[in-house]
């Protein structure tokens, strides 16, 4: 309720766009020794949808530009990053013709190859003044969103009384982005694989002082 007109029409085929589009990648990518992942499914149109009505924004201010940028970021963190390599060109390539089936659709078609493309509400410092609820809003200035990390990271280390001895280098803010979105509030659970030391717990906590939320780390003999 509240959106508008242009948002509202379009509804019913935002909804169809998402079953299609994961019906496409499981169509390509059907699961093989060489290609462990599980088909996406129900599960994953779902949580297409959840991000699409969970913004935080006020739906006056989502128009239709901004309603089908956002379905095509969720299209591709939640169907194609679960892919590495000609995998995961293969899912792009899903969702762009899932695309080009609804022509309000069409102009998403130049986001979905850019790697820089993406969608935060890692954008509020927790206890800062202006400090409010959250927006799921894209990214239009990595070099701020970049700044607004680094102040995080480190209001995050004078809370916690030490510095996280790390370097938000383009892809560590990448991880970050990435990270706070998997754990939104409303969404669900992120497992963060790399090699030791090399900083997975620190962005994972980054991103979670971020969102105001806390962190419970159980010890290995719980």
């Amino acid at each position: 309720d509240g959106y508008l007109a242009e948002v509202s029409s379009t509804s019913h085929e935002l909804v169809e766009a998402c079953l299609v589009a994961v019906q496409e990648v499981a169509n390509r990518l059907a699961p093989s020794p060489m290609r462990p992942q599980p088909l996406p499914g129900l599960h994953a149109a779902v949580r297409i949808m959840e991000s699409l009505v969970n913004t935080g924004a006020d739906p006056e201010e989502i128009d239709l530009s901004k309603i089908t940028r956002l379905w095509a970021h969720e299209c591709l963190r939640g169907l194609c990053d679960r892919y590495i390599g000609d995998d995961r060109a293969q899912a792009v390539q899903a969702v762009e013709a899932t695309a080009r089936q609804w022509p309000f659709l069409h102009p998403i078609l130049t986001f979905l190859r850019d790697e820089e493309f993406l969608f935060t509400d890692l954008t509020c410092i927790p206890g800062e003044d202006d400090y409010g609820e959250p927006v799921f809003e894209e990214v239009e200035d990595l070099m701020a969103q970049r700044n607004i990390l680094e102040l995080g990271l480190h209001m995050m280390g004078e809370e916690h009384g030490k510095s996280a001895e790390i370097v938000l280098f383009q892809a560590a803010v990448d991880h970050v982005l990435r990270i706070g979105r998997a754990i939104r509030p409303f969404a669900g659970q992120a497992l963060v694989v790399g090699s030791p030391q090399s900083g997975r717990r620190s962005l994972a906590r980054l991103a979670i002082f971020m969102l105001g939320m806390s962190v419970i780390e159980p010890g290995a003999d719980k």
